[in-house]
């Protein structure tokens, strides 16, 4: 049987588990903040753990800073960040948030993961003039560079050659280079296959989107596939809810962050102390999956039994039509046809009866006699696995622009292997 589909999420109407902030993280170090000024503003150092769900501990922290005025009145990072006048300050701002949060992370250093650092785009852009800075800073601590992830904020970057040019330095000192809120705006994967980053962090807004729109949801576990081919590592961001976190679960995303996980803290906490809820989100995901699967195997059982009996009339001799009667007359079927060996569509598609004509927006790719659906995993397995029904993942039919799911067996006509094919609607859920 084939995975369940991807644009329903594992976990509906189950046990819901303990919220991961419930936690009580012990954190492994004393608080003893180093604190930065800029303007008459004190600066501060927050972290917000990076987990790795497979591995089932934190790998990395993301620094964030912390502002406040007279009188210790907070001041959002917007405002901070808005206050520098020009490109010096701009520079200056990002150097003091950057001395402030490696020592910080070093002050706590019992662990091996990650600090991530956003890199302001400015500093970015105005190139080796200010990085120089950086490179001084982790050889005076003795941090390798190897331990920072340097964040950079795609649609603040406009000219590509001077940010090609800064992400290539950041990476000679041995840092390693992540995109950050990709899928917003204007990002696309032309950056990724030019700057090649080790990690590129999905923007909130997908998970969001994924949460209520199924066709955003059946389409993330491919955009985190394009990334793995891509040679990156995948990190969705601003994860707050248990649904959020299955869906990037189900979506095999290497990382998480957000709310749900841990909020950002002043002092780190143990990489291991979410490790039980860890083995409890993976237990509650497996059963999810495991229930997601059984109840696709029953919403097309009896489409199985359907095509198997066809399949085994049409190794009496009977013709397309009258072999696949059953199959046709069930409430999602769209269409029957027949593959020969090699993959080729020797047989007219028989629709179902209940079906009207073909939309006539896609009259051009209706016909499908003579189509090669070699490359199809539906045939692939049934010849592989002959006289035995195989059911393929949810896809986008070529021949009519819908959901559907392809159930095939390859049989014996006349003493020739042929794969028997049958479509049935599979409505986004």
């Amino acid at each position: 049987m084939s995975p369940p589909d991807q644009t329903s999420l594992p976990g509906e109407g189950l046990r819901r588990l303990a919220p991961f902030d419930q936690a009580d993280p012990a954190p492994i170090a004393e608080d003893r903040q180093v604190t930065g000024e800029f303007s008459g503003l004190t600066l501060q150092s927050v972290f917000q753990p990076i987990f790795s769900p497979a591995h089932g501990r934190a790998v990395g922290y993301e620094a964030l800073v912390r502002a406040q005025g007279p009188g210790n009145l907070p001041v959002s990072p917007v405002d901070l960040f808005q206050m520098p006048k020009n490109a010096n300050e701009d520079c200056l701002l990002d150097c003091v948030c950057r001395s402030v949060h490696l020592s910080n992370f070093i002050a706590q250093q019992h662990h091996h993961g990650w600090l991530f650092l956003n890199v302001n785009p400015m500093a970015v852009l105005e190139g080796n003039r200010y990085t120089a800075f950086f490179r001084d800073l982790l050889v005076k601590h003795q941090f390798p560079a190897n331990r920072v992830v340097v964040e950079i904020l795609e649609h603040n970057a406009r000219d590509e050659d001077v940010l090609a040019r800064s992400i290539d330095y950041y990476r000679s000192l041995g840092c390693l280079i992540a995109i950050d809120d990709f899928g917003a705006g204007e990002s696309n994967f032309e950056r990724i296959w030019r700057f090649k980053p080790e990690i590129v962090k999905l923007d909130r807004s997908i998970i969001v989107q994924a949460a209520t729109n199924p066709t955003v949801r059946r389409t993330l576990p491919s955009m985190v596939a394009l990334l793995h081919q891509s040679g990156c590592l995948a990190l969705a961001e601003g994860v707050q809810t248990e649904r959020e976190a299955m869906i990037a679960m189900a979506s095999d995303v290497d990382l998480v962050q957000g709310f749900y996980f841990a909020r950002p803290d002043r002092t780190i906490l143990d990489p291991a102390a979410y490790a039980e809820h860890f083995t409890s989100l993976w237990s509650y995901f497996k059963a999810a999956w495991t229930s997601e699967r059984e109840q696709q195997q029953i919403g097309v059982a009896e489409y199985v039994h359907a095509l198997d009996h066809a399949g085994s009339g049409l190794e009496r001799g009977k013709p397309l039509r009258e072999a696949a009667w059953q199959f046709l007359e069930l409430p999602r079927c769209e269409r029957v046809y027949l593959l020969d060996w090699q993959g080729v569509q020797n047989s007219d598609t028989i629709k179902a009866l209940r079906l009207g004509p073909y939309d006539p927006r896609f009259e051009p790719i209706a016909e499908s006699l003579g189509a090669d659906w070699s490359r199809r995993d539906y045939f692939q397995a049934a010849i592989a696995n002959p006289r035995k029904v195989h059911v393929s993942a949810p896809y986008l039919s070529a021949s009519s622009p819908i959901q559907c799911i392809t159930l095939s067996i390859a049989v014996l006509v006349n003493g020739e292997t042929r794969v028997l094919c049958g479509d049935i609607h599979w409505a986004e859920r």
